[in-house]
């Protein structure tokens, strides 16, 4: 069994993907590398990516999330959003972890993740080095540049990969973002942030990758998405009912599976009724 596999992206872009469907990326300079996620903390991360590098490695958390954080541990230099701190600890717990992954893999491979041993992520934020908002890493050649939008969680990040003017969205937003637990941001602020970031970065990226389902979105995603926010602000949500994790909540446009949505739009947030 692969936990992951990889594929290029472009000369110095490189997407892996997990067996639990989350989509990490490494970024090569010709100074040093950096990861952009590190999944749930199974399976050897550190080893499979320095296999694809042999330069030094840095990681980037968009957000403290158990399916994007966790495995950040294993390496010696990460940066999060401080704010992410508290949603980081709520779920670095082994047994959450765990129902996260056998949730999220083909029943004929379930068997086999029962017995990956997770990295002990207790602690491991305290480690962490702040992730600002504005703030680039220069690998000589290729710039990332970090920003803020908070929603998803309150720390979520965005990556704008400059000179190839792509921006890695991740969960930021997405075919369905999520916007329904105790972290996450109302919908108006949410659609708020949208906004602001849309303009403050219009006109520099071409590409946006995303964390989950599709690779790539339309250029107008964070639009998109604003849009979707504005039906729900409006009372013309289709209110397609969500369960994950003992919690439910609220698909604003109703989709079929992979969370594409029926109406043959692209974006989309899964909300709580009691926090619009």
């Amino acid at each position: 069994m692969k936990y992951f596999t990889s594929k290029k992206l472009n000369e110095h872009l490189t997407l892996i993907t997990t067996i639990t469907a989350e989509n990490l990326f490494l970024v090569e300079g010709s100074n040093k590398a950096i990861l952009i996620d590190t999944s749930e903390g199974a399976g050897d991360l550190k080893g499979f990516v320095e296999k694809l590098t042999s330069k030094p490695i840095e990681v980037i958390l968009t957000h403290g999330h158990i399916d994007h954080a966790m495995g950040a541990v294993a390496f010696e230099k990460v940066y999060m959003n401080p704010a992410d701190k508290a949603v980081y600890e709520a779920m670095s717990d082994i047994p959450q972890r765990q129902e996260y992954i056998e949730m999220s893999v083909p029943k004929e491979k379930q068997a086999a993740v029962k017995q990956l041993a997770l990295l002990n992520a207790d602690g491991g934020a305290e480690k962490f080095l702040p992730l600002k908002d504005g703030q680039r890493f220069d690998l000589d050649g290729t710039t990332l540049e970090v920003y803020s939008l908070a929603g998803h969680t309150p720390g979520m990040m965005v990556v704008l990969l400059v000179e190839d003017r792509i921006l890695i969205a991740g969960d930021a937003a997405n075919t369905a973002t999520f916007l329904f637990d105790d972290y996450c941001a109302s919908v108006s602020d949410y659609q708020n942030n949208l906004q602001k970031l849309a303009k403050r970065l219009a006109g520099r990226y071409d590409k946006v990758y995303l964390s989950h389902h599709e690779l790539e979105a339309p250029k107008d995603l964070l639009q998109r998405v604003s849009s979707v926010c504005q039906d729900v602000l409006d009372g013309k949500a289709d209110n397609q009912r969500f369960d994950f994790m003992g919690k439910t909540a609220w698909i604003a446009k109703e989709v079929g599976p992979g969370f594409i949505r029926k109406d043959g739009g692209f974006g989309n947030i899964i909300y709580n009724k009691d926090n619009i």
